[in-house]
């Protein structure tokens, strides 16, 4: 509806807000995804980094984990998070929340990238670690769940017997 009065505000805030790269994602084209988030990015209106440009980020992330393809979702988020840190998007709770688990997503990603290839794991394993840190002492009460599933990433790289308590407790705060 909004496309067909010509509101460009509307049609692309509704596409990156309302994540409907996911949907492409789920039909199995993340191509169609990417060239979608694309043309949205580069429509819209302003180059200050705003919540459009956060939700891209995000986008980003997910369509590069999608493809298996971590270094594309970590050179995003490397090349972004400052100006996310800049913009004061991360003073609202869920763009601070997911920002994280974002981050910490594509860092376990990175970490598990870097062990098939006999790679450090550790730095990125820092990301993760300071993500669920932020989420849990940040983050509002519904976030916590996300913290705790973070956290059962990065344990899984050390002893994996750790990761399933902290998979149970996340489950258990992410149905409530």
């Amino acid at each position: 509806e909004a496309r067909m009065r010509g509101d460009l505000y509307a049609s692309i805030s509704l596409r990156i807000l309302g994540c409907a790269y996911i949907l492409d994602l789920a039909a199995g084209d993340p191509d169609a995804a990417e060239r979608q988030l694309e043309r949205d990015l580069a429509a819209w209106p302003t180059d200050q980094f705003d919540l459009q440009h956060a939700n891209g980020l995000l986008a980003q992330i997910d369509i590069s984990q999608y493809r298996e393809q971590p270094e594309t979702g970590w050179r995003h988020l490397e090349e972004h998070w400052g100006q996310l840190k800049k913009s004061g998007l991360l003073l609202v709770a869920t763009t601070f929340v997911f920002s994280h688990c974002g981050r910490g997503r594509i860092a376990l990603a990175m970490a598990r990238h870097a062990a098939l290839r006999n790679q450090p794991v550790e730095p990125f394993l820092g990301y993760a670690r300071s993500a669920a840190r932020a989420i849990l002492r940040h983050g509002p009460k519904w976030s916590e769940g996300l913290s705790h599933l973070l956290a059962a990433g990065v344990a899984s790289f050390a002893d994996p017997t750790q990761a399933a308590p902290l998979l149970a407790r996340s489950l258990q705060l992410l149905e409530r």
